[in-house]
C-alpha cells in the first residue's frame, strides 16, 4: 500500500503521513482507532509494538519442507 493509498483510505493528506513518520505531528485518536480497526489490531499493539508487515496484514508464515530423494 502506498502512502497515497493509505492517506486516501483514512481521509488524510499524504503530507500529514510524512509528519507522523518524522515525529513532527501525531494522528488524532479517532484516526488511530480507524487504522487499528481496519487492520484488526489492538490499540495497544498499534501504539506500542514495532509491527512487521506480516503482523499488520495477518500473514502467517508457514514452513514447507520437502524430502529430497537422491
Amino acid at each position: 500500500m502506498t502512502q497515497s493509498e493509505f492517506a486516501h483510505l483514512f481521509n488524510l493528506k499524504r503530507t500529514a503521513l510524512g509528519s507522523y513518520e518524522e515525529g513532527r505531528a501525531e494522528a488524532k485518536i479517532d484516526t488511530v482507532i480507524k487504522i487499528a480497526d481496519y487492520f484488526k489490531l489492538s490499540l495497544d499493539d498499534l501504539l506500542r509494538k514495532e509491527l512487521t508487515i506480516n503482523e499488520i496484514f495477518h500473514f502467517k508464515k508457514e514452513l514447507v519442507f520437502f524430502n529430497k530423494k537422491e
